[in-house]
């Protein structure tokens, strides 16, 4: 077991060690390396098929027909 002193005096090579690790991180963070690769066509192309389907849905929605056909809807109830 290591004294209160030893382990003191061994704080700045923790620190130089864990600067180190920080800077390489940072280095392959730059080089966009990831660890990782989601590479899946058919996500792809559902993802860009829900987001065009959302973009018709909120642009019908807010139509000004939209909004006079809910208003006549609730009237004749």
């Amino acid at each position: 077991m290591c004294s209160l002193q030893e382990w003191a005096a061994k704080a700045a090579d923790r620190e130089k060690a864990k600067a180190e690790r920080r800077r390489e991180r940072r280095e392959r963070m730059k080089a966009g390396a990831s660890k990782h690769r989601f590479d899946d066509p058919q996500y792809d192309q559902q993802k860009a098929s829900i987001a065009e389907n959302l973009d018709d849905a909120i642009e019908e929605g807010s139509s000004p027909v939209f909004f006079s056909q809910i208003h006549i809807g609730f009237i004749s109830h």
